[in-house]
């Protein structure tokens, strides 16, 4: 995944890959100047994320507080739903 990945950023110019001749065989990949332009984006992006965070985590609270564990089946079910015999 993480290959493909380095292969598409490359396939469109955001990184060089530099392969050297050696054993074990060694890869680096560097940022190139189109790459560069991303960083306001990605700067934006990031501090959004730091922003949000806990808003985040509160959602994912309120989430797991709403699923209980049906004692009978023994499966996770979101809270309030009806539990039938073919549930």
């Amino acid at each position: 995944m993480l290959t493909q990945q380095l292969k598409e950023l490359e396939y469109h110019d955001f990184v060089h890959r530099e392969v050297y001749a050696q054993i074990p065989s060694k890869v680096e990949y560097s940022i190139t100047e189109y790459g560069q332009l991303m960083k306001p984006v990605l700067q934006t992006m990031s501090d959004w994320g730091a922003g949000h965070m806990k808003h985040m985590e509160s959602c994912t609270a309120k989430k797991t507080k709403k699923e209980q564990t049906h004692p009978n089946f023994g499966k996770s079910i979101p809270w309030g739903d009806r539990v039938t015999r073919e549930s």
